[in-house]
């Protein structure tokens, strides 16, 4: 319990660190696939995915809501090239970064909401 949280917290606070499994699972004092198998049982999504999806959600807010290039956006998130956060940004959400930050801009033109 409170070990799985320590590590679910270190991704947390920061999901733009590399958060490599070895790390995650010495944070937690397990070892490397007894803390993958821990951490999915409890959670219901891999460590890489959870670092994944806290990283997409990020990028989802500086896309609506700032003008950041898209360099500054991925670097922020912890990427090391345009065409990895490109791609994984592509595979997680269905569209491009720009294409979703033009959607975003639209539909705030409209008014509608881009976020709940």
């Amino acid at each position: 319990g409170e070990a799985l949280e320590r590590a679910k917290r270190a991704i947390e606070a920061d999901p733009s660190l590399p958060h490599r499994l070895a790390d995650l699972a010495a944070v937690a004092h397990y070892g490397l696939w007894h803390f993958q198998r821990s951490f999915t049982a409890r959670y219901g999504i891999t460590p890489g995915r959870y670092v994944r999806l806290l990283r997409m959600r990020r990028a989802c807010e500086l896309l609506e809501t700032t003008n950041f290039d898209m360099g500054r956006i991925y670097s922020e998130l912890g990427y090391a090239h345009l065409a990895n956060f490109g791609n994984c940004f592509k595979r997680e959400i269905g569209v491009s970064p720009t294409a979703y930050r033009r959607w975003a801009a639209y539909a705030a033109e409209l008014g509608a909401p881009t976020r709940s």
